[in-house]
């Protein structure tokens, strides 16, 4: 995974992880170890085989889909993630999660206009708690910024922290958005407002001082959001 793996994607891991029992001889061979060794070392490799084995047993199963699909994204394989995650999607296309595990998929595979739609729709669906919502919310700004699209992502930084207390490293985030678009009075009350939360924020502190003293580079024309 890529800086900064979302805290939801590693909860979802998590839970496989806590749940591992005595597996006995009944070892997925082909999935993530080699002949000789069938023994899962690694929480990642323990998570791996009872996601494997709970589709197995079920593979309509939307939450086993899910966690597979979680589980395949955590360790790299990333094609791999981006089907099992679509198919949770038709699965389960109430689910919110599914759609959120697929955005993040598609956004560690390249695709980020796909990434943003999913990620998204993941975000205005109902049903989970605000901390699921700010992370959506996140994960789509994080997006528009990488795109240069910077109205999208102020927008989309504004959801995220309107859910739950707000957050030194999205405030800091917000304030690099405002930087960026060429609005350095905005991205200095953000990076101050980060700083309030987090005296020793070395990355806010950094861009405050940069930005008083007018090293910012030109702010690039937005690019126009896609039709």
């Amino acid at each position: 995974m890529s800086r900064g793996t979302p805290f939801l994607l590693k909860a979802i891991t998590a839970v496989l992880v806590i749940a591992v029992v005595g597996t006995g001889g009944a070892i997925i061979r082909h999935v993530a170890f080699d002949d000789k060794d069938t023994t899962p070392r690694t929480e990642s490799e323990r998570a791996l085989l009872l996601a494997v084995q709970a589709v197995k047993a079920d593979p309509d199963d939307s939450r086993a889909r899910i966690k597979l699909a979680a589980v395949y994204l955590d360790i790299g394989r990333i094609n791999t993630a981006v089907g099992e995650a679509q198919i949770a999607t038709k699965l389960a296309p109430d689910d919110a999660e599914a759609f959120y595990i697929l955005g993040l998929a598609n956004k560690e595979k390249g695709n980020l206009t796909e990434a943003a739609r999913t990620l998204e729709k993941a975000a205005k669906m109902e049903g989970k708690l605000a901390p699921f919502y700010q992370t959506c919310w996140a994960e789509l700004a994080r997006i528009y910024l990488k795109q240069e699209k910077y109205k999208q992502a102020i927008k989309a930084y504004d959801s995220a922290l309107g859910f739950g207390p707000e957050s030194a490293p999205l405030l800091y985030e917000m304030g690099r958005a405002y930087e960026k678009s060429g609005d350095k009075a905005k991205a200095i009350v953000y990076f101050e407002e980060a700083l309030q939360f987090v005296p020793d924020y070395k990355e806010a502190q950094d861009a405050l001082a940069k930005v008083k003293n007018g090293k910012t580079t030109a702010a690039k024309p937005e690019k126009p959001a896609a039709k």
